[in-house]
């Protein structure tokens, strides 16, 4: 469970990691989605990006991104395979792990990925 409101219990939950997508760029990047892809992407090329929207979240969330940019490229298919990228412990434990709680999670899982599970 990520954050709980007066009415619902909301969880994220990676939509193209439940459809079994990736965004890979015309680089050979790879990302999780198009979420994270876009601006990131920006913010690389010296962009203000808005890879957080509130101030607080820059110290419980840059560890995401700089554990990403330092094994950037370890995530670009031109340096290993697809499945061995996403068998990397920052697909696999950095990334999820993030979504335990809101003050963690990265603001565009909380955005596009947050579901209520209330009403399941």
């Amino acid at each position: 469970m990520i954050f709980v409101d007066q009415r619902k219990i909301l969880m994220i939950e990676c939509e193209w990691k439940k459809e079994g997508r990736v965004q890979i760029n015309p680089d050979g990047q790879v990302y999780p989605c198009c979420y994270l892809c876009n601006p990131h992407y920006r913010f690389l090329l010296g962009f203000k990006s808005n890879l957080t929207h509130k101030e607080h979240k820059d110290e419980h969330t840059q560890h995401i991104w700089d554990e990403y940019n330092d094994n950037k490229e370890k995530f670009n298919i031109n340096n290993r395979s697809l499945e061995e990228i996403l068998n990397d412990k920052w697909f696999t434990e950095t990334l999820p792990k993030s979504w335990e709680s809101e003050d963690t999670a990265l603001v565009q899982c909380i955005e596009h990925c947050t579901v209520d599970k209330k009403d399941e």
